[in-house]
């Protein structure tokens, strides 16, 4: 009995001994405050900066209590308050980084928990009357723990050393200070919300990519190239692929594969190439850039004007005699200089209105990773062209079969309109961009009405054009063609009243027009400038919603008429700050807008819309376009709930 009680004595004794040592003992966790600004006065809010730093391997948890685990045990949670006190006052809840989240065996529940270094802030406001050198007292409670052991709870106090300025107070130094301060780089500390930056195709970021596989990277490229045929902007160049090819002749009993193929190894070429020299010589946004270049657009424009009155037979498009003989002896049209000129025509045509991946590579480039970029861009790119080497091939085929007759000519000549209707595309980009309010969408639509009328006119038979030889007969498959124009010149002045043209739409000039106020009445009410939208939310306490697009970009176009105005999606705009921010212009404020945009998400594609916090912290990031509302919705939704997590903080 005697050895029992000295044996639990003694046990006592060592028990007190450990928890002696431990209450006296060594922190695993330091904290320091300072005040900010340093340069305060009486009346003004600021904010105090808590550094948090946690010795490896040891991590302090967050400031959310955790239940109890089943064994009825559970962490102590980081606290942080101001004791009332004649200086400072509170001025909002405390900011706190995001915390890492895991299962603690030491606790067997969820936990949330900090490791390395973070940064709290706690809003104040210096009350009246206060001047000179002040010291405050923090009061802050936490609990350390490492894997299989933790410390005991801690509860401190911190000294504020700070000094108040004299003056009254600043007018822009009346709002609280709720933003999270910038984060240590460090394992544990991360923004309080960090992007997500998806695409439309929910593939990941920029910055993924170099965390996936070889195989699975080509695979994600080359899926991306065959999704990207979907684009409007695609669209036009599969009745331009066809009729170019239709008008070359093989003059041997053979398939004439060559033309298509070189056409291909162009756009192949030319996506890749090109988009890695410009971006290495320019940035991530020069392939932008050069799609907005007035001498650019100003050459499609002629391009598309020229191969249309070709197919009109108005004149033959043909290299010299001695360099095509040079080329080529078999090729009536240039031979390989041809195909190569038309795949770079297409390259530039669509290199802007891509899936956002493109973005992202060139990004990755211009910062000095090529190798990753160049193999993305070449599985990208082979994927892209494929589909138009089958259309170059299909003319070849047609002109071997017999009796193909007078309606191959007439199919040229139809789609010599449509090639002119696209050529109003590159003329309306120039006046867009400049801005001259020449080319608004109720002219580019009367132009698309007048040029469907014609062409209704040849399909019945009314009008004639130079390749026509004589009268021939209109059969039924014609008429119908000739209808279904006229109804698309119908269309396209109903368009002029707000009806929608859906993807067709997108290739026309923005509605309303850069700089002229809507007259529609179901117009979102959209800011026009960054600043004063962050200040009007953080005012509001609402989140701000960002549009970030641009004057030639066709995606951006069909987003803006079939997804952000309709139903759910334009009810989740009624409590958010809107703004629409134009990058591919040439003034001051468009430059600047394309760099916010590049620093906000790491992406100089368009559209790119993201959702901040009233301070301007990104909370979720949506890339592309997509035909799903519902996709849309639940990356407004799941901005806005951060940002209301963070309110409720």
């Amino acid at each position: 009995m005697r050895l029992r009680l000295r044996l639990i004595a003694l046990l006592a004794a060592l028990l007190t001994l450990v928890g002696s040592s431990f209450a006296q003992g060594k922190e695993y966790a330091t904290w320091s405050a300072t005040m900010e600004p340093t340069d305060i006065r009486a009346g003004e809010s600021g904010r105090i900066l808590i550094h948090l730093k946690v010795e490896d391997p040891w991590h302090v948890y967050g400031t959310e209590e955790a239940k109890p685990g089943p064994d009825g045990l559970a962490p102590m949670n980081t606290v942080i308050s101001l004791p009332e006190n004649k200086v400072l006052e509170t001025n909002g809840k405390l900011v706190v980084p995001n915390p890492k989240k895991d299962f603690d065996k030491n606790f067997n529940i969820d936990v949330t928990y900090y490791e390395g270094e973070a940064i709290f802030s706690l809003p104040i406001k210096v009350k009246e009357g206060v001047s000179g050198k002040q010291e405050v007292t923090l009061d802050y409670s936490y609990q350390a723990c490492r894997k299989g052991t933790c410390d005991i709870p801690r509860n401190n106090t911190l000294k504020v050393s700070f000094d108040v300025a004299p003056g009254e107070p600043r007018s822009e130094r009346l709002a609280a200070m709720t933003g999270l301060p910038n984060q240590p780089e460090q394992p544990g500390a991360t923004p309080e919300v960090a992007p997500e930056n998806t695409d439309a195709t929910g593939a990941g970021t920029p910055n993924d990519f170099s965390k996936m596989s070889l195989i699975g990277y080509i695979g994600f490229c080359f899926g991306a190239g065959l999704l990207s045929l979907l684009l409007p902007c695609v669209f036009p160049m599969i009745p331009i692929t066809v009729s170019y090819f239709s008008k070359q002749k093989a003059e041997d009993e053979k398939v004439n594969i060559k033309g298509p193929l070189w056409y291909c190894l162009g756009i192949i070429g030319t996506f890749t190439g090109l988009g890695l020299l410009v971006t290495a010589v320019f940035g991530a946004a020069g392939i932008q850039n050069l799609a907005t270049n007035p001498w650019v657009n100003g050459l499609m424009f002629l391009v598309f004007v020229g191969l249309g009155l070709s197919l009109f037979g108005v004149f033959n498009i043909a290299l010299p005699s001695g360099m095509v003989n040079k080329v080529s002896a078999k090729s009536r049209t240039g031979g390989v200089l041809g195909p190569v000129l038309m795949g770079l025509t297409f390259t530039l045509t669509s290199f802007t209105c891509t899936v956002p991946v493109v973005g992202a590579l060139l990004v990755a480039a211009s910062k000095g990773d090529f190798l990753r970029p160049t193999i993305g861009m070449l599985c990208f790119s082979t994927a892209f062209a494929f589909p138009f080497f089958l259309l170059a091939l299909f003319p070849g085929y047609l002109s071997k079969l017999p009796r193909s007759g007078s309606w191959m000519n007439t199919v040229k000549s139809f789609m010599g309109f449509l090639e002119l209707a696209f050529a109003v595309k590159f003329l309306s980009n120039i006046d867009v961009v400049y801005q001259w309010g020449l080319i608004t969408r109720p002219i580019a639509l009367g132009v698309w009405f007048a040029l469907a009328v014609i062409a209704a006119g040849y399909l019945f038979g009314w009008l004639q054009i130079a390749t026509d030889h004589g009268a021939s007969k209109i059969g039924w498959l014609r008429r119908g063609f000739g209808v279904a124009t006229l109804v698309g010149g119908v269309m396209c002045l109903a368009a002029m009243e707000g009806y929608n043209l859906g993807k067709i739409g997108a290739l026309l000039p923005p509605d309303p027009y850069p700089g002229r106020e809507s007259k529609s009445e179901n117009a979102l009410p959209w800011m026009k400038d960054y600043k004063e939208a962050i200040a009007q939310a953080q005012a509001s306490g609402k989140p701000v919603f960002v549009n970030f697009t641009g004057y030639t970009c066709t995606n951006c176009r069909y987003m803006e008429q079939n997804i952000l105005p309709k139903g759910d999606v334009r009810k989740e705009f009624n409590d958010m700050v809107i703004v629409e921010l134009y990058t591919d212009g040439k003034t001051d404020d468009n430059k600047q807008n394309q760099q916010l945009q590049q620093k906000l998400t790491g992406s100089v594609t368009l559209p790119v819309y993201v959702v901040l916090s009233p301070k301007g912290d990104v909370l979720s990031q949506f890339g592309g376009s997509t035909e799903d509302p519902d996709e849309f919705l639940k990356f407004i939704r799941d901005g806005k709930s951060k940002a209301g997590a963070i309110a409720r903080r």
